[in-house]
């Protein structure tokens, strides 16, 4: 329908003259075989570039996310438990990637992503936007910090919103899911 509508429009004779001093066509000599050569060249670039595309456009998250797994990984190697926040904030950011990879919004936990405002922002715009309780300093350390305080919470029961509540349930089962929101009160 949208081609349709384009050729009527280019067909007028302002148009199309307009259009031909910009157009380059083939020429008559250029074989077929050239054509066909020329396309698969630049199919196998697009080959090459199109998987790339996701790799440059979730650089930033996969960055965040290498950087929690350092601080909490090394927090595990001295014997203490990992902040369940920087957790909650590894499973958000698994979310976005997951988002990024496949398009599919079923993988945004709206109940924790919609108050930290990542769910609009990437949904309406495409690119993760945080509330202002994350806040990451300054190169080359970049430590991250949450400001827990203003961490979403469930209005009836006042337990701290997750977005890792199946993950647990399904891996780990039922009491594990029950501890872990208990270690989110402690903290």
């Amino acid at each position: 329908m949208i081609i349709c509508a384009l050729e009527k429009g280019w067909s007028a004779t302002n148009v199309f003259q307009e259009l031909k001093k910009h157009l380059v066509v083939f020429k008559s000599w250029v074989s077929t075989a050239v054509l066909i050569f020329l396309m698969v060249v630049m199919l196998k670039v697009l080959l090459k570039v199109f998987p790339e595309i996701y790799n440059w456009t979730t650089y930033p998250l996969c960055m965040l996310q290498d950087k929690i797994w350092h601080s909490e990984w090394a927090a595990i190697q001295a014997g203490k438990q990992p902040n369940p926040y920087m957790v909650e904030l590894c499973a958000i950011i698994e979310r976005l990637l997951a988002y990024g990879h496949t398009g599919n919004a079923k993988v945004i936990s709206q109940g924790l992503m919609k108050p930290l405002w990542v769910s609009r922002s990437i949904l309406e715009l495409g690119i993760p936007c945080f509330l202002p309780i994350i806040d990451i300093g300054p190169p080359p350390l970049s430590l991250i910090q949450l400001d827990i305080d203003k961490w979403p919470v469930n209005k009836k029961t006042r337990y701290p919103k997750i977005a890792s509540k199946w993950s647990q349930l399904i891996n780990y089962g039922d009491q594990h899911y029950h501890v872990s929101i208990l270690f989110h009160m402690v903290v």
